[in-house]
């Protein structure tokens, strides 16, 4: 989530904490149909951001392990590295 989305959700929850007290002190439905809006409207950003982030990594591209090469001793002097 960048923090444009995580501005928006934070101000949209806020909008809707403020509906919500603002039905209670005037008894206007409108105002707690506006923060049950706002609240959905939250958890839509949030379900998208994380959606937008699994489908990110998805798209990554996949690279495959590196191969380990394994130096080999060669043939024509099998005791070069025996300590004497």
């Amino acid at each position: 989530m960048n923090s444009n989305t995580a501005t928006n959700a934070i101000l949209l929850v806020g909008v809707g904490f403020l509906g919500v007290i603002a039905s209670n002190l005037t008894g206007a439905p409108i105002f707690g149909l506006a923060g049950m809006v706002a609240f959905v409207l939250a958890a839509a950003t949030g379900i998208g951001a994380l959606v937008g982030a699994v489908r990110e990594g998805f798209d990554a591209p996949h690279e495959p392990p590196p191969v380990k090469r394994v130096k080999r001793k060669s043939a024509a002097d099998p005791y070069a590295n025996v300590p004497y």
